[in-house]
């Protein structure tokens, strides 16, 4: 499976950026070693707000919290503390100034890839459909996927953007939650992957 995402990476990647492609300025990537999951943000104007999920009526930082991925709720100026629930954040377009239907021009697949192929989180999970199928190339239904990057799962999301509502559903952030809980204790029998506040 990795090596299908390389040829995709390679024939994708020959595309050129539109003429008119404004660079934006890119908030740090949120990785280390032994993350459960990395949330892969498509770009949402995060370069302009300083904060990845940072335009009003966005659900990520809530449903962290409410489908048990963090102990406390936490806030988008808060994006730096995710390590310590074992959870991380990377960018992936560059440029800003797209229409949704330009978005294969802007993404940077290649370091992507090899950042993932680095880190190894458990889990890369796309925050949005289009993202995922631009960045696979093809066409893909919500929740895990095939494709592997080495020993890291491919996992697509309902957008938690406000402007995507018709498209939400928490069940499957949900499923996310409970698949990386359940390898975790599997790994861990007598320890719980987040320990909530009460």
């Amino acid at each position: 499976p990795s090596a299908a995402i390389h040829a995709t990476t390679a024939r994708l990647s020959k595309r050129r950026t539109p003429p008119d492609a404004v660079a934006e300025p890119t908030l740090p990537d949120v990785l280390e070693p032994k993350l459960n999951i990395v949330f892969c943000a498509p770009n949402e104007g995060a370069g302009r707000t300083r904060h990845y999920y940072a335009k009003p009526g966005n659900r990520f930082w809530p449903t962290l919290f409410d489908i048990g991925l963090t102990s406390e709720r936490l806030t988008p100026t808060d994006y730096l503390k995710l390590p310590q629930q074992r959870l991380g954040l990377i960018e992936l377009a560059r440029f800003a100034g797209y229409e949704d239907q330009d978005l294969p021009h802007y993404f940077d697949r290649e370091s992507l890839l090899k950042k993932i192929e680095r880190y190894q989180p458990r889990v890369l999970a796309f925050t949005s459909k289009h993202a995922g199928e631009c960045f696979l190339g093809h066409r893909l239904d919500y929740g895990p996927q095939v494709a592997t990057i080495g020993s890291t799962v491919l996992y697509v999301l309902p957008s938690p953007s406000g402007s995507a509502s018709r498209y939400w559903d928490i069940r499957q952030w949900e499923r996310l939650a409970q698949l990386v809980k359940r390898d975790s204790d599997d790994e861990n029998p007598n320890e719980r992957c987040v320990s909530r506040a009460v």
